[in-house]
């Protein structure tokens, strides 16, 4: 009751959707399909705009939840079950449709059709499903990532990814090694080739990482561009090396005799962010970059596609570990570029914390993923050269509604 009660109070979201009354047409079953292909939600009646607690007529209460629980079961295909009850709230009735994320995706309002009815959440939205989208649903279903799905467009893996592989995996790969990471099968008709293949490589314009050193902390007036090429390993490589480029050094005490230079964030969460965004971008969106950004006050990197559908941001926060693609994973895992699954997110705040940084933020827009790591400012908002490990930083206002 508590914890429903204050996700009121936070306002819809991508797991919540608020209404003051039933509302007409399919509207109602439109949020259950959305809810059913992403993460699951809830949907709650008889809250107004202003996230006030209104309540439903009490002698209506029964049959308005025998309605939606009718609407859905008849709107909706394949069937999804939900569970519908009444709240009493300080006096004032609620009826909540709790949804959950179901497997048999991907769900559509048989009004219109698989092809238009449906649905996917986004943020606090309810957004109609393109092809692409329900072509990751089905993939959902059957339990396949998309870099190890079949690449139609290559019929056999390139040679340079075995020279790749064997320098970045510091072993002898050979095609047989392929086989068990999941990169190439040749029993099938035609012999399938993975799309990990291609992205490995660098093929794809969607591997592209862009970098860019922008004045200020918001407009675009960019100082230094680069746009990464070459394999995955290699784009990584140069997004970091340009991201040092564009930090400063500080004097920190090793001990009583010495002194190193480091830079002013850790860059090794710098270097976590950018593994966990190639590992975990959706390539099935295309033309669409991750991004590498260094304002004034923050490093920010934005890859597309959110967290993985049912992976909520308080889970990955805890180290929770899904990989969207699994087999870049395993790959990277292997090179002992990733220490562990689940620990990103908590080793970039750890990391931050240490060195009395302000916290990292995390932010889970639906479409896209965002780490801002914060660089440390002076009182007047500038960035300052740091000769020592001391001093006042920059605090992250607390009401900003968003895991920081």
């Amino acid at each position: 009751m508590n914890k429903l009660l204050e996700l009121i109070t936070a306002g819809e979201s991508k797991t919540l959707e608020l209404k003051k009354e039933l509302p007409k047409g399919d509207k109602v079953a439109q949020t259950a399909v959305a809810f059913a292909n992403t993460s699951g939600g809830k949907i709650v009646i008889g809250v107004d705009d202003q996230r006030n607690i209104v309540g439903i007529p009490a002698d209506e209460a029964d049959s308005l939840r025998d309605k939606v629980t009718n609407i859905i079961y008849d709107s909706i295909a394949p069937m999804i079950k939900p569970e519908v009850y009444l709240l009493n709230a300080d006096g004032n009735i609620l009826i909540v449709v709790e949804i959950r994320m179901e497997s048999n995706t991907p769900y559509y309002l048989k009004s219109k059709g698989r092809e238009q009815g449906v649905y996917v959440r986004l943020g606090a939205t309810n957004r109609q499903a393109d092809d692409q989208m329900i072509y990751e649903l089905d993939r959902d279903r059957l339990n396949i990532s998309y870099d190890g799905d079949n690449d139609r467009s290559q019929d056999k893996v390139p040679p340079e990814l075995l020279e790749i592989l064997t320098q970045r995996l510091e072993r002898t790969v050979t095609n047989k090694t392929l086989e068990n990471l999941g990169l190439y099968n040749p029993a099938k008709t035609p012999p399938l080739v993975a799309h990990a293949c291609a992205l490995l490589l660098g093929q794809r314009e969607e591997t592209q990482i862009r970098c860019a050193r922008i004045k200020g902390d918001s407009d675009y007036v960019f100082i230094d561009r680069k746009d990464c090429s070459g394999d995955m390993f290699t784009q990584i490589e140069q997004a970091l090396a340009f991201v040092k480029n564009h930090l400063q050094l500080r004097s920190k005490k090793a001990n009583n005799l010495n002194r190193i230079s480091e830079f002013e964030i850790p860059i090794d969460s710098v270097s976590e962010a950018l593994i966990n965004a190639v590992i975990h971008r959706d390539y099935a969106v295309s033309k669409i970059f991750t991004k590498v950004t260094v304002y004034d006050d923050c490093v920010e990197i934005m890859t597309p596609g959110g967290l993985m559908r049912g992976l909520h941001l308080s889970d990955a926060m805890t180290g929770r570990s899904e990989p969207r693609n699994r087999i870049l994973a395993r790959i990277f895992h292997e090179a002992d570029w990733i220490e562990q699954w689940g620990i990103g997110l908590p080793k970039i705040l750890r990391l931050c914390a240490e060195e009395n940084l302000p916290t990292p933020e995390f932010i889970d827009s639906g479409s896209t993923f965002t780490v801002k790591i914060y660089r440390p400012v002076n009182d007047n908002g500038q960035n300052r050269k740091i000769p020592e490990d001391t001093g006042r930083y920059r605090k992250i206002p607390e009401d900003t509604g968003r895991y920081r």
